[in-house]
């Protein structure tokens, strides 16, 4: 809020600012143009236009040459002051007669003028705000320049009027608020922004890279200037004829005036209409290009029907229908004028953007001052050029513009393309270096394992041989080549541990280094080489392997099972079919991975059937993986099977998307209708990560699920808001931005099967890196890719903007209920569908009605009392036990002792200790042996409150964070008590200490780790060591919450979040 606060100030001082130059700039227009119609004749005005045009090219230029070499406050104060006299001066001169062409160099100078004035203006505005700010508040900062031409102009007959003075006053307040503007550069903005008193421009490369000559080279800012020369064309015949009409009709000066400043006025105060409500829907709706192009279509439209009224009803003022012909030829003025500056304008700074950040103030100075000053001196000659040299009137001059208007129609389609080009250009390079393909959070971290500190390594390493023990030699071998003595000798010992053969060739190389002898592990790798050396001889004899996997020792039997990795496929089915049933759960485990790459079917089934098991869950699906498509008839078979667990099914549709092939493709499109909406959910997401793209006969269902899940996500915005200005708790504004969080990642991966996937990662990549540049340049590649249907509504949600402006931008598209109340809001998450509400929200909106206190919520709660999911039952039944006590025994009575109700019992039963005082002072519960009493919550919704408190779990989302709830267990124990013994640290589970603290120790090391209240108890910080007869003993009374190793080390496999937030608190740990 604060830094909305922060760009509402910068956004309010940039208006006022504005407001003066665009007053000054209103009256000195209208008052330049009367004096000289009052005068001269408009027959006249080309020769102003060529002189004109000639002293905004020369000041211009000036003003662009002398960026690099003077800070922008110094040049612009400097440029302000030396306007500010010269309209004083030019005013004295008209008021007091001085020189017979005052008058003349009067409109003469509102060419520089009106040039310098908006140079400085817009190159400001450049400078305060980033690229993405600029897009978004130029609407903004624009209305303050229009409102204080609208006022100047609607002002100036009433002026007038009252002082009884002449048009050459308008002269003087022109000067007048043109020295405000000056005072207020100086005093407000130079000394606000100190950033703008620094020298940022660099000379030498501006010289070198943006010269003249270097941009004409360049094809793309040959069309922007070629744009800009040709748009001037076009507004300077339209305003010679306009003018050439208007001085007929209005012959007093006081009428004069009056017409072209209300004129004026409704054009202005149009314009800033149209940049409010229309600029926005059009370029959603049609884009860069055919935003453009309207402007020069409905040009040549009205136009022609001008031109036709004027042959057709007479352009003469005596002719009887000339009103009609004097209508059409200002509503050709009005639509031109507005079209260009409400939408033309806008996106011509929008076509600036594949300019090098560096040079693009230099570059847009270039194209908005100096080529449209070039353009208005070109303009004037060849308007005086026919004036002399033809008989042709300012009428007949049109059909050259009519001519422009068709090139200019071309110019657009040839810079857009341009345009087009360099951006994905741009983006395709780094494109080119993106990993082509989905990137498995297991191989993103084997990427970026050599990047992490010593004190991290240990549990990066643990972390991925939990999630897949295949690729995790992948990252013992890249550390191998280390730098770092300590990570070298973790993996070294971990290649030695695990048997990884193909460390032989690495460890060949650095023992062939000059310097080898004097490395600090020098003694490790030759005994880790002897060691795998001789793995590796004796993997040839069979009978050693058998010995092996036959020994009564089970470390040895690990070790036979690890080296089936290696062996042939015949024997390694013989030796593998015996240690599936060894006793020992750890030769189980390995004997699983080992089975990877095996072409047995009888070895596929068994892969296929751990994955149901969670001790053996994560390692089935490391091998399934490894072992691709040779696996996928056992795998569709047992997709199909009756009775089979939604776990594996998911589990087999997650197996096709890793693998990534077409096979997989072809196995995936048929369970995108699935009748399971889970596994319909993540078939659809496996299919984006294949890179598949779907044709465009079958994307119907596609784009309308994408249709939907954008409704979703701006109802979720709009509630969002609600929640925000309301009294409401953080947990619950937390889920529903994790429920907005989940509607980007689903459009994304929908976008993914209409689109070329990898432009999609990329697109996404780059919206949310935080660089403004990367995000525009990736929006833009966003708006090129989208097909015309869906722009409206892709658009608006992906950009960078917050959700007031996303809701009000799709508002059209993608109608929603804006006027809801908390409560409404609250009730409606309930009760919206599972599919677009997760259960963890839909159990914070209970809570939350819980504290309204309203009886009317009671039916509500009733229906989910016996909801199946343990969480939602036992907040519902909380709340319900709050509400109506006697409903609440009531129902929980009838409904708990049938079998579909089976979580209703155990969540009243909890709800009623919880909420009875004295039975919860009293009592006492017994599990596993020890006392249990109702300091620590046992709730699951106060658990997964709790565990957003612990560093390793923060970080994850609500809805993941119950899964994690529903496999804890509540237990607390008296000081000095054995919370439990494992064999072996590598067997311990996982603890969450409410209160208390407890250390590990055994009788060899004694005390070695010691974990307190807040903390999570783990073994990830343990590696390289056999740590045998751990004990983990309190010190203090402790209440702890215990969380099944094999079971949460399946979640962290298929739930991302996990590892991501153990590892991004790692990332913490410095050495």
């Amino acid at each position: 809020m604060s830094q909305i606060r922060q760009l509402n100030k910068e956004v309010m001082h940039l208006s006022i600012f504005g407001s003066f130059i665009g007053a000054a700039l209103a009256f000195y227009d209208i008052g330049a143009i009367t004096l000289f119609l009052q005068k001269f004749s408009a027959s006249q005005l080309p020769e102003v236009f060529i002189i004109s045009g000639i002293s905004s090219m020369v000041l211009s230029a000036i003003f662009i040459y002398s960026q690099p070499y003077f800070s922008f406050s110094s040049l612009t104060n400097g440029f302000f002051i030396l306007i500010a006299f010269t309209l004083l001066a030019i005013f004295t001169s008209v008021y007091l007669n001085l020189h017979p062409n005052a008058i003349r160099f009067a409109l003469i100078f509102m060419g520089p003028l009106n040039s310098i004035a908006l140079l400085i203006f817009w190159g400001t505005f450049g400078r305060i705000f980033n690229v993405q700010e600029s897009k978004r508040l130029a609407g903004k900062v624009s209305a303050g320049l229009a409102i204080g031409q609208i006022i100047a102009l609607f002002a100036i007959p009433q002026i007038l009027n009252i002082s009884g003075l002449s048009t050459v006053l308008l002269l003087f307040l022109s000067a007048f608020f043109i020295t405000i503007a000056t005072t207020y550069s100086i005093i407000g903005i130079s000394r606000r922004y100190r950033f703008l008193s620094v020298l940022n421009d660099s000379a030498q490369l501006i010289r070198s890279t943006n010269n003249a000559f270097k941009l004409l080279n360049n094809r793309f800012v040959l069309y922007l200037v070629f744009f800009a020369i040709l748009s001037i064309f076009v507004a300077l015949f339209l305003d010679y004829w306009f003018l050439s009409v208007v001085e007929t009709v209005y012959i007093r000066s006081d009428e004069l005036v009056d017409f072209l400043s209300i004129f004026g006025g409704i054009v202005v105060s149009a314009s800033l209409v149209v940049s409010w409500y229309v600029y926005r829907y059009v370029v959603n709706r049609f884009g860069l290009a055919q935003s453009l192009r309207l402007h020069p279509i409905l040009l040549i439209i009205f136009i022609f029907l001008t031109l036709a009224a004027a042959y057709g009803l007479g352009y003469t003022l005596d002719a009887k229908r000339f009103i009609f012909f004097f209508i059409l030829l200002m509503t050709s003025k009005f639509i031109h004028d507005v079209l260009r500056n409400a939408i033309v304008s806008p996106i011509y700074r929008l076509y600036l953007l594949p300019i090098d950040v560096r040079l693009r103030f230099d570059t847009q100075a270039k194209l908005e001052g100096f080529a449209q000053d070039l353009g208005f001196f070109l303009a004037g000659i060849a308007l005086y050029l026919l004036s002399i040299y033809t008989s042709i009137s300012a009428m007949d001059n049109i059909y050259i513009a009519l001519g422009l208007l068709v090139i200019l129609i071309a110019i657009i389609k040839l810079m857009h393309g341009e345009y087009q080009r360099i951006i994905q250009q741009k983006l395709g390079e780094e494109q080119e270096s993106q990993e082509v393909g989905f990137i498995t959070l297991p191989e993103k971290i084997v990427q970026e394992i050599d990047h992490r500190d010593t004190p991290q390594i240990p549990t990066f390493l643990n972390i991925l041989n939990i999630l897949d023990p295949i690729i995790y030699k992948q990252a013992i071998l890249k550390l191998l080549t280390s730098e770092d003595t300590v990570i070298q000798k973790t993996a070294l010992i971990e290649a030695s541990k695990f048997c990884i053969l193909d460390a032989l060739p690495i460890l060949e190389k650095i023992m062939e280094l000059r310097y080898f002898s004097v490395l600090d592990n020098a003694e490790l790798i030759r005994q880790t080489y002897d060691t795998l050396q001789g793995a590796k001889f004796r993997l040839a004899k069979i009978k050693y392997i058998e010995q092996l996997t036959q020994s009564k020792l089970f470390l040895e039997r690990v070790f036979g099972a690890i080296l089936c990795t290696y062996a042939d496929d015949s024997i390694k089915t013989k030796l593998l079919n015996k240690l599936f049933r060894d006793p020992v759960s750890l030769v189980r485990y390995y004997a699983v991975a080992a089975s990877a790459h095996a072409s047995n079917k009888q070895l596929h089934n068994f892969m296929i059937e751990k994955l149901g098991e969670p001790q053996y869950s994560n390692a089935a699906f490391a091998a399934i993986v490894a072992t691709g498509e040779g696996l996928f008839p056992s795998l569709d078979s047992a997709f199909y099977a009756t009775g089979q667990k939604e776990i594996v099914q998911l589990r087999i549709v997650q197996a096709y998307g890793w693998v990534g092939s077409q096979k997989a493709v072809d196995l995936l499109l048929p369970k995108i209708n699935y009748s399971n909406q889970n596994i319909a959910s993540m078939a659809l997401e496996m299919l984006g990560r294949c890179g598949y793209t779907i044709e465009d006969s079958k994307a119907v269902p596609v784009i309308i699920e994408l249709e939907e899940v954008c409704g979703v996500i701006i109802w979720n915005m709009v509630a969002s808001q609600v929640l925000d200005n309301a009294s409401c708790s953080d947990i619950l504004k937390n889920a529903l931005l994790s429920e907005i969080d989940y509607n980007y990642e689903k459009i994304y991966s929908l976008l993914s099967l209409l689109y070329d996937t990898n432009k999609v990662a990329l697109i996404k990549k780059n919206l949310s890196s935080g660089d403004p540049e990367k995000a525009e340049f990736a929006f833009g590649l966003l708006d090129m890719m989208l097909k015309e249907e869906v722009k409206p509504m892709i658009l608006p949600i992906l950009s960078i903007s917050n959700f007031e402006e996303k809701i009000n931008r799709t508002r059209f598209v993608l109608p929603t209920k804006e006027t809801m109340d908390k409560k409404e809001v609250l009730i409606a998450l309930v009760q919206r569908d599972y599919k677009w509400v997760n259960k963890w929200t839909k159990a914070c909106a209970i809570r939350e009605l819980l504290q309204d206190g309203s009886e009317e919520n009671v039916e509500l709660l009733v229906s989910n009392i016996v909801n199946p999911d343990i969480i939602l039952s036992e907040i519902a039944c909380e709340a319900l036990y709050q509400l109506d006590r006697e409903k609440f025994e009531i129902y929980a009575q009838r409904f708990q002792f049938k079998n579909q109700y089976l979580t209703l019992k155990e969540a009243a039963s909890k709800v009623v200790a919880a909420n009875n005082n004295d039975e919860a002072e009293n009592s006492s519960e017994v599990i596993g042996g020890q006392s249990i009493s109702s300091i620590a919550p046992n709730m699951k919704f106060d658990i997964i409150t709790f565990f957003t408190s612990i560093n390793e779990l923060k970080n994850i989302p609500g809805l993941v964070l119950s899964e994690i709830a529903k496999i804890a267990t509540l237990q607390e124990f008296d000081a000095q008590k054995i919370v439990m013994i494992y064999d072996n640290i590598e067997d311990m589970d996982y603890y969450v200490i409410y209160s208390g603290e407890f250390v590990l120790k055994n009788k060899e090391k004694g005390e070695f780790a010691r974990f307190e209240a807040k903390e999570m108890a783990h073994n990830w910080h343990f590696i390289n060591e056999t740590i045998s007869n751990v004990e983990l003993v309190t010190t203090q009374p402790t209440s702890v919450y215990k969380i099944s190793k094999e079971l949460f080390n399946e979640l962290q496999s298929f739930h991302d979040e996990i590892p991501n937030s153990i590892l991004d608190y790692t990332k913490t740990i410095v050495g």
